[in-house]
């Protein structure tokens, strides 16, 4: 016979055994059914497995789906985990699914109840959202406990099961229910509703595997949520016994809850020693019985109204602090009563008349004895010396506390004789004692109850009062303290107070239980003021005895914890303790307005946890409330730094990357920048005023603070992503390359994004963000990234939400500084930080390949291509610099405009801050050389100078006058622009008033924006210089600056208008080698015709400064030297030939006067000269670059040379 044995539920060796077949699957390969049960079945149980991690089991719940998509486990495994793990959205799909494949599972539709549940809960309270998740869940919930399967009312008929039809078949769905109703309200309406849940779980005790853990665990609950023990004791009566651990806890539990207050710290600290119950019960129990009484301020408007007050009437101050004191000095609630049994139940059994009758005496000798004590305390107060304040205050305090009990004396005496006369009306039926007895001893505790209190009130105003008046001038200024004894009279009291028929009606033969009062007695009220104080001093008075009065809860609640022992002090149960009560005491302190305490008190639970997160945050918060920026901005950081160690030692930084990203985005809009991020932060709106935000850009910080934060969002979304393609932001079809590019710029962008997180994770940090970049790389390379996984759908619509906010925060911002057609920000003088730091802003692009992020403006109904969009929106700097310009030339036009007289000023701050913070020189430009504002007034006159040079006549000089006037005026309205001041010179210089000229540079000089505008100024003065003569000093300083600036036409504008004056002057004219060793470095046909000109003209300026002397000869050596320096130079060669010709006469006059040697040497010279010019005139005869003037004149020439 083969043995039994158990299936494989190993996950490494169900991975040995089922890889082989997936690769083949994978390959193509075909399997048989046999082998693909076995890889599903495989799959199945490794996902399920409690050790395998979330993501593997996702995976590969889902191949197993995939492979056998008619299983209805799979989904219904996919959709737990996803409900695990906080996804609701994408439960209810999964769990929609297998439902759709098992359609009578109850246990699907339970769950599926509970996603919806979910859903509800997360979308609550969010615009448009009216609980129709809700309303499913408790449908479905209520179908599956009345064992119906018609959860589709549409449907038509309902399947019909074919096992248990009509009856709920899965039993969890109670305690399901009884969870959800637990978390609401703690209320007696809810009770008694959830009292049926929790009935009939127990009735499934029996029939149920783990049914008694099961009501365990739901019992524990219910007294854990404040509902009372003794319908958890009712219940354990109906079942079975159980001598099992469940039993056992739920009695030690139950006994816990019942005990005596008193008692219960010491036991709950044996039970912690003994680790009989789990801590975070023994936590949840003292809480919940221990920590009762209030541990907030219960009225904080009444508490900011009192610290406000200085003057006036107190009354409505003190009354509303008094009760203040009184909700936080109240007793203990009554404990809830069980739930109300139904008429016809058979109840507990009540006492008999024997014991109603001696709890009704013993009630008479206690008021009796208390009677006969107040009294004896009265006379001691009387009869007592008061020789100092403490004696005062004593007396003082015993007087108030014993008027207050005889009050109450009396209240009690009379509840207690109206119940004795109803059970003395009442049939004594099963009465033990012989009735004459009986009759006998009731006689007498209706004589005992009869009896008056006395002279104590008497004794109160006549001999107290008279005696404190007495003395209260001398000893009033320390507020009433009453003695333990009275105190101790009127603890005694207390335990006599409440319903007379609760202690006799027969429900207890016993007085009530130790530890517990009766009834919530309305507690006595705060301690007066002294007598002689003023209103502020009242106020101030009640202020502090409220205050006082909630630390003293505090110190109450502290002390409970001082049971257990110092080697349990560092358990989870007694730390969860310490840090509820320093988080409730911080928290109200901090809604008080001492925020120093808040800090102290957060600070001090950092003992327990220096990287708790919650703590940092609220720590940082508490910081930047208080305005202390140093500290907070510390304080964040290390909250940071907890939140990124918290998951960098988890080992998975996934895990917390939504949270974070929430911290950065809250982050993001703190320290002033809200309006910066509106629509990205909790609590903040799209359509605030978008004029906000200009203020906000002008501080550096403050937007590089944004912008970092900002960037680790991102960083922090991307990695919530388990899609490569998502991750790496690429498509499902792109290729190598493009996946290669991809991955280059993630992780661009993670080193850019740390840099702003702290240094001791921003390493390991980055190195972690570059495997998952790398991972999902090689995923997304080896799957081509086209399979689709569980989750994908959910992370599309998350980042196309994620999108969307991105394009909405830049579309916000693109209307602050570009849209608005009313904003001024361009006019102020921090319009310069606006424009330099939208280039922060434009340094966290979106992406325009991203599909996500084009399907986002698609949505918003934006018109026109939506990448063309979006590269617009990455380019806010540039829009908002044009909006700038012409906004400043919208308002300089306005001449007549209220605020004319102070443009002037505006726009030399404008300036300044232009340059203060480098707006590109293409914008800069505009500001020195508004050409667009002052041309069209001097348009006339520079059509003139274009034309000629000068002014011909007097009405072209009154053209040139008038536009020196209008831009005299430009010049003054807008200070600091050059280029205004450049043409005036030119201006200026037409009509030779060259010392105005000098003047208007200087001035410009002055005022100019920065040096680059002063730059702008050289030229103007270089031709000042031109204009003036100076040519030789005027040239050097031209050569200068081409050294540096080459290719700028405008200075080799100026350098060939310096040499035409200069040629023109003939003064000192330079030199053909040096004119054409300036312009040798422009080789483009227009400056080489320019040289050309200038090299002739020099040469032919210096023939003529000579006036003839020497002859020709001097021109014909220059002009040789300048053809053989240019050989192309054809108008030098042409004078060339000229100057020959005109020399050979020269020489054959001189030949006429001369003989012998010399005669014979001008006739050899004569002769080469003439060759030389035939041959140079017969060169350019060949040639096609001259006219035809010059070739006649050439041929003259030819002719005449040519010997007869």
């Amino acid at each position: 016979m083969t043995p039994r044995t158990g299936l494989e539920n190993r996950p490494l060796t169900l991975w040995r055994l089922a890889q082989p077949l997936w690769s083949r699957i994978e390959e193509g390969e075909r399997l048989t059914q046999g082998q693909l049960d076995a890889v599903v079945e495989a799959f199945f149980r490794i996902g399920v497995h409690p050790g395998t991690d979330p993501v593997t089991a996702l995976n590969l719940l889902a191949r197993a789906h995939r492979l056998d998509s008619t299983n209805p486990k799979h989904p219904y495994h996919v959709g737990l985990l996803y409900l695990r793990h906080g996804r609701p959205e994408a439960a209810v799909r999964w769990l929609t699914a297998a439902a759709t494949l098992s359609p009578v599972n109850h246990r699907v539709w339970a769950h599926l109840s509970l996603a919806y549940r979910g859903l509800d809960e997360q979308r609550s309270g969010t615009p448009g959202y009216d609980g129709e998740h809700r309303a499913r869940a408790e449908e479905i919930g209520a179908t599956i406990r009345d064992g119906h399967d018609d959860f589709d009312p549409e449907a038509g008929e309902p399947p019909l099961p074919l096992l248990w039809p009509g009856v709920c078949r899965w039993t969890g769905v109670h305690d399901m229910a009884a969870d959800g109703r637990l978390r609401g309200r703690t209320a007696e309406r809810t009770r008694d509703t959830l009292h049926a849940d929790l009935e009939a779980v127990a009735g499934l005790v029996d029939g149920r595997r783990g049914g008694a853990a099961s009501f365990t665990v739901l019992a524990v609950q219910w007294m854990v949520y404040g509902y009372p023990p003794a319908t958890v004791r009712r219940l354990m009566k109906q079942l079975p016994p159980d001598d099992g651990a469940a039993g056992r806890v739920l009695s030690l539990v139950c006994d816990l809850f019942e005990a005596d207050r008193a008692e219960l710290p010491a036991r709950l600290a044996v039970c912690l020693s003994m680790r009989s119950l789990p801590d975070v019960l023994v936590a949840l129990i003292h809480r919940q019985r221990l920590f009762w009484r209030p541990l907030r301020f219960p009225d904080l408007g009444a508490h900011a109204a009192a610290r406000a007050f200085t003057d006036g009437d107190p009354a409505r101050h003190e009354k509303a602090l008094a009760s203040a004191w009184r909700s936080l000095a109240e007793e203990p609630p009554n404990p809830m009563a069980d739930v109300p049994l139904p008429e016809g139940t058979e109840e507990a059994p009540t006492a008999g008349p024997d014991e109603r009758l001696a709890v009704f005496t013993d009630t008479a000798a206690t008021l009796k004895s208390l009677r006969e004590d107040a009294q004896a305390h009265a006379k001691d107060l009387a009869q007592g010396a008061v020789t100092d304040a403490a004696d005062h205050a004593r007396t003082s305090g015993d007087r108030d506390v014993l008027t207050e009990l005889v009050d109450r004396l009396e209240a009690v005496r009379l509840s207690w004789v109206e119940e004795l006369r109803r059970f003395k009306g009442a049939e004594p039926a099963g009465l033990v004692m012989p009735f004459s007895e009986f009759q006998r001893r009731l006689e007498a505790c209706e004589a005992e109850f009869q009896e008056p209190l006395g002279s104590v009130r008497a004794v109160l105003k006549k001999r107290v009062d008279r005696k404190l008046a007495k003395y209260r001038g001398e000893f009033a200024a320390d507020g009433p303290t009453p003695s333990p004894e009275a105190l101790a009279l009127s603890a005694r009291l207390t335990a006599l107070e409440g319903p007379a028929a609760e202690e006799s009606s027969g429900a207890s033969t016993a007085t009530p239980a130790p530890g517990s009062a009766p009834s919530a007695r309305r507690p006595a009220a705060p301690p007066p003021p002294p007598v002689d104080a003023d209103a502020r001093a009242r106020v101030t008075h009640a202020l502090a005895m409220a205050e006082d009065r909630l630390r003293t809860n505090f110190a109450e609640a502290r002390t409970t914890l001082e049971a257990y022992p110092p080697e349990s002090r560092h358990r989870e149960a007694v730390t969860l303790l310490r840090a509820y009560l320093g988080g409730q005491q911080a928290e109200a302190e901090l809604r008080l307005g001492r925020t120093t305490d808040a800090r102290r008190y957060w600070n001090s639970m950092l003992a327990d946890d220096p990287l708790h997160p919650g703590v940092l945050r609220n720590l940082a918060v508490a910081h930047t409330s208080a305005g202390d920026l140093a500290h907070a901005g510390l304080a964040w950081r290390r909250c940071l730094e907890a939140l990124y160690l918290r998951d960098l030692l988890h080992g998975d930084i996934r895990r917390g990357a939504a949270e974070r990203a929430d911290v950065h985005r809250v982050l993001a809009g703190s320290f002033g920048t809200a309006p910066l991020v509106q629509g990205l932060t909790p609590r903040s709106e799209l359509e605030e005023d978008p004029r906000q935000i200009p203020p906000v850009l002008a501080g550096k910080g403050k937007v590089g603070t944004a912008v970092a934060h900002l960037r680790l969002d991102e960083l922090n979304h991307v990695l919530t992503h388990r899609s490569p393609t998502l991750l790496l932001g690429v498509g499902r079809s792109v290729d190598e390359a493009e996946l290669a590019a991809a991955r280059g710029r993630r992780r661009a962008a993670v080193t850019t994004a740390v840099a702003a997180l702290p240094a001791r994770v921003r390493g390991p940090f980055e190195e972690a963000c570059v495997r998952l970049i790398d991972e999902a790389h090689a995923e997304a390379s080896r799957t081509k990234g086209r399979t689709r996984r569980p989750g994908d759908e959910a992370e599309e619509q998350a980042h196309l939400a994620w999108a969307r906010s991105r394009v909405l925060w830049k579309l916000a911002i693109n209307k602050a500084v570009v849209q608005d057609a009313e904003a001024d920000w361009a006019l102020t003088e921090y319009s310069g930080d606006v424009l330099g730091n939208l280039r922060l802003i434009d340094a966290l692009p979106l992406d325009p390949t991203d599909d996500m992020v084009l399907s986002s403006v698609r949505q918003l109904g934006l018109q026109g291509d939506a990448a063309v969009f979006v590269r617009q929106l990455n380019k806010l700097g540039e829009l908002a610099c044009e909006r700038a310009v012409s906004r400043v030339f919208e308002v300089a036009a306005e001449t007549t405009s209220g605020g004319a007289d102070r443009f002037p000023d505006r726009f030399r701050r404008i300036g300044r801050s232009w340059v203060r913070n480098s707006v590109p020189d293409r914008y800069l430009d505009f500001l020195n050389d508004p050409q667009g504002l002052y041309f069209p007034s001097i348009r006339s006159a520079f059509s003139i100078l274009n034309t000629s040079g000068t002014p011909a006549d007097d009405h072209e000089r009154k053209v040139v006058a008038a536009a020196v006037t209008a831009l005299e005026r430009w010049m003054r309205r807008l200070p600091g622009a050059t280029g205004p001041a450049v043409v005036l010179a030119r201006l200026l210089s037409s009509l030779d008033r060259y010392d105005e000229v000098e003047a208007v540079l200087s001035r410009a000089g002055a005022e100019a924006f920065d040096e680059r505008g002063r730059q702008k100024l050289t030229p103007a003065y270089i031709r000042l210089d031109i204009d003036r003569g100076r040519y030789a000093g005027t040239v050097p300083r031209i050569r200068t600056l081409l050294a540096a600036e080459p290719d700028d036409d405008q200075l080799r504008s100026l350098l060939v208008y310096a040499y035409d004056r200069w040629i023109d002057s003939g003064k000192s004219v330079p030199s053909t080698r040096t004119v054409a060793e300036d312009f040798a470095r422009w080789t483009d046909e227009e400056t080489v015709e320019l040289r050309r000109r200038l090299v002739l003209r020099a040469a032919m300026a210096a023939y003529r400064s000579r006036h003839e002397a020497g002859g020709t000869g001097p021109l014909v050596a220059e002009l040789g030297d300048v053809c053989l320096r240019d050989p192309g130079d054809t108008q030098a060669l042409y004078h060339l030939v000229e100057a020959l010709h005109k020399h050979a006469f020269e020489l054959r006059g001189e030949m006429q006067g001369t003989s012998g040697e010399r005669r014979r040497a001008l006739r050899t010279e004569l002769k080469k000269l003439k060759v030389t010019c035939q041959e140079h005139a017969a060169a350019l005869l060949s040639g096609s670059e001259i006219n035809e003037e010059q070739r006649a004149r050439l041929r003259e020439i030819i002719r005449n040379l040519r010997p007869e």
